[in-house]
């Protein structure tokens, strides 16, 4: 008997509400009840575009039933403005699952009103279909029962209380189940569309009040380099975790080695989310503290496009999965170059200017100019001598007197060998007793009876090196950037050195005219033992993996390195980004960097050119930033060469160097335990001992030559055997 009264009166309640679908007078109930439809669906990108899953079987079924039930609603309804909330308790997977909270507002009675929103592309839509109607139909009683017509509320209170449903959740269900059937067997679903429930440009005067804005979720990240954290409020930050849905609090090295401070966070057990390191990645692997990154490749496209198939097989560990990637050295597009951190002739900026900014291609030309600029300038305006030329032979800084050779007859560094690629199979070779070799030692030995190359060059120590460099005297010099910029140029600015021309300018020098040269490495040279990873500690390692796939989205890397356009830097009329001099002045101040703006240097990152295919990805490589920032001698003299940096200047080669490079990798690491290894050890300090007294010899042929008999008793055939065979493995493992 409960169950035929049970189903007479939900086939009441059905009938009703079918008849309300095409009887309702009140538009203005129709309208509001619509309006709770429609919103049930907010846009990141403020469009509404559906408001169920149209995948689903029952969804035009659906739609009409929410059509019907609100309709049927016997007093005005009014949807408050949305008071959306995503919180970490909601999120289940990831940030591509939301919940939104709505007030419904009836007879100053309020209604609270949830819904469950999953990520489709880039819309959100109605998790699912069921839950949504059983929670629409509940909430539809609990109306009813309140401000319902008398007959209907009490038809629903006898419901409750003699066929024992114990909420109305639980009497929502019965009630779908029955509306559902009886729907299906009555209408003519091929009648309805999207468009008759969902207009789109309703919304087009106030689009704001629908968008869901993410609560923020906090994660952190230790980095195993000193550095600054930023202000909690940090500005550009805040920004990134609107659009991101993520804050990442990071921490740097403090008072250890890497080692030590990997090794106690380890022996702690607990991770921050995020971690980077340089060198001890491995030792976290073996901790077992790493989560794979292989399963999430696929799904966020931005990491995934780092690097190629073959540079993340490199970065694989033993068991074949991937736990880390490194952040730094890859390149969107073309090169955007401008600096140059590696081997160069160096000159000052006052010598090509006085020449009248010469071409300068080979070492000869070089020494020449050295020679005639001292000859008409032998002092510094204190009076003290000027000194040509001076190299370093100081412990393992002795490249700058070993490595000429190399680029002087054409080749990239590969440390202490080349490479002829010239023939079917490449062959190693020592370069530092070829007839490029002894030609350039010979212009030494001349520069140095001539007084052009410094006397004190075989003797000084590094830091004598650099005092030397830091008064300005030394017009040129072998180095490689990184090894006197940094120490020589704060005395350039405090004495206003810069202003009498003395800043470096590098040039890519051969042996003769006309020849290619390698000083500047464009191929992305990555440190596959180092890197970023996501630990076993994070809670929802999703969610850290979409955050490093938006932070390689363009709009947010332009966030991370440019800034706040209007407010960091601006773009002209041809869609440039350029900086003023207080935006510049900014970026290089410490307070405004922590209050204001937020690279997250250690995360993944790219260098070259923007998505737009015109500007650099950062400031750094944009040509007019990067001559805005150099001292105006310099820049006036990399302008009269018409360069955009100091790449222009050298003009090397720009392509990809082999999968193979370079071979200092496993030079460096050689053992003496092998005959290779130790002939390599001999030539080392056979070099280190012979080289500069050939440089300063009376007799360079006699000295010269007596090197080379000294030079073939170190077994040299065995260290070029063994890299040889090591450059057959690589090249053998690429095919």
């Amino acid at each position: 008997m409960k169950k035929i009264l049970k189903r007479s009166l939900l086939l009441m309640l059905v009938m009703m509400l079918v008849m309300c679908m095409t009887s309702c007078g009140n538009d203005e109930i129709k309208s509001a009840g619509e309006e709770i439809v429609n919103n049930t669906l907010a846009a990141k990108d403020k469009k509404i575009v559906k408001v169920f899953n149209e995948e689903d079987d029952d969804y035009d079924i659906n739609v009409e039933l929410v059509q019907s039930l609100f309709e049927s609603f016997s007093d005005v309804v009014k949807v408050s403005k949305l008071k959306p909330e995503i919180t970490k308790a909601k999120v289940d997977a990831s940030k591509d699952v939301a919940s939104i909270d709505y007030t419904i507002d009836i007879n100053d009675e309020e209604y609270s009103y949830e819904l469950a929103l999953t990520k489709d592309g880039d819309n959100w839509i109605i998790s699912d279909n069921y839950d949504y109607m059983i929670n629409t139909i509940e909430l539809y009683i609990e109306i009813i029962l309140e401000e319902g017509d008398d007959s209907e509320a009490e038809d629903i209170e006898d419901m409750m209380d003699e066929m024992d449903f114990d909420d109305y959740f639980e009497l929502a269900e019965y009630m779908y189940d029955d509306m559902y059937e009886f729907t299906k067997n009555h209408a003519d679903y091929d009648d309805v569309s999207y468009d008759d429930v969902v207009d789109p440009d309703i919304y087009a005067d106030d689009p704001d009040i629908y968008v869901v804005e993410p609560t923020i979720i906090d994660m952190t990240m230790f980095i195993d380099f000193p550095g600054n954290e930023l202000d909690y409020d940090n500005e550009v930050q805040e920004i990134i975790a609107n659009l991101t849905g993520v804050k990442v609090k990071e921490t740097y090295l403090v008072g250890q080695t890497s080692a030590e401070a990997i090794n106690s966070i380890i022996a702690a057990g607990a991770y921050p989310d995020f971690i980077y390191s340089t060198d001890e990645m491995l030792t976290l692997y073996d901790a077992g503290a790493l989560v794979a990154w292989d399963d999430y490749l696929d799904i966020y496209p931005n990491i995934k496009e780092l690097y190629t198939a073959e540079e993340w097989d490199k970065i694989r560990a033993d068991d074949g999965h991937i736990y880390w990637a490194p952040v730094f050295n890859n390149t969107y597009g073309l090169s955007k170059e401008t600096s140059h951190n590696e081997s160069a002739f160096w000159i000052q900026a006052r010598v090509l200017e006085w020449a009248g900014y010469p071409n300068i291609e080979t070492v000869d030309e070089y020494f020449q100019l050295l020679s005639d600029y001292v000859e008409e300038n032998p002092t510094m305006p204190d009076g003290e001598d000027i000194i040509p030329f001076t190299t370093l032979c100081d412990d393992w800084r002795n490249f700058c007197l070993t490595t000429p050779p190399m680029f002087l007859a054409g080749y990239p560094d590969n440390g202490e060998v080349a490479v002829d690629t010239s023939a079917k199979e490449p062959t190693v070779f020592d370069y530092s007793v070829t007839e490029t070799a002894e030609e350039y030692y010979r212009q030494l030995n001349q520069a140095y009876k001539d007084g052009i190359l410094d006397p004190d060059f075989s003797t000084q120590t590094y830091d004598e090196y650099i005092t030397k460099l830091s008064t300005g005297r030394v017009l040129g010099m072998f180095d490689q950037y990184w090894d006197f910029y940094y120490s020589v140029d704060y005395s350039f600015t405090s004495k206003d050195l810069y202003d009498l021309g003395c800043g470096y300018i590098p040039l890519g020098l051969t042996i003769d005219q006309g020849m290619t040269n390698y000083y500047h490495n464009y191929t992305d040279t990555l440190n596959y033992y180092g890197g970023l990873g996501v630990t076993t500690s994070c809670v929802n390692p999703d969610i850290a993996f979409s955050f490093i796939n938006d932070l390689l989205a363009q709009d947010v890397h332009d966030l991370r390195f440019w800034g706040v356009c209007d407010v960091d830097y601006l773009v002209d009329s041809d869609g440039m980004y350029y900086r003023t001099e207080d935006m510049r002045d900014n970026a290089n101040d410490s307070s405004y960097i922590e209050s204001h703006l937020c690279s997250y240097m250690y995360f993944p990152q790219w260098r070259g050119t923007s998505r737009d295919g015109n500007n650099a990805m950062q400031p750094s490589e944009q040509a007019s930033e990067f001559l805005s920032t150099l001292p105006e001698s310099t820049a006036r003299c990399l302008e009269a060469y018409g360069a955009g940096g100091y790449c222009d200047m050298i003009g090397s080669v720009i392509e990809d160097r082999e999968s193979w490079a370079p071979l200092y990798t496993y030079i460096n690491a050689m053992s003496s335990a092998t005959p290779g290894g130790q002939a390599l050890y001999d030539i080392k300090d056979l070099k280190s001992t012979e080289l500069p007294k050939v440089v300063m010899a009376k007799d360079f042929d006699k000295s010269w030559n007596a090197y080379i008999t000294a030079y073939n008793k170190c077994n040299p055939d065995a260290f070029i055997e063994e890299v040889q065979e090591e450059l057959d493995r690589r090249i053998e493992e690429e095919n």
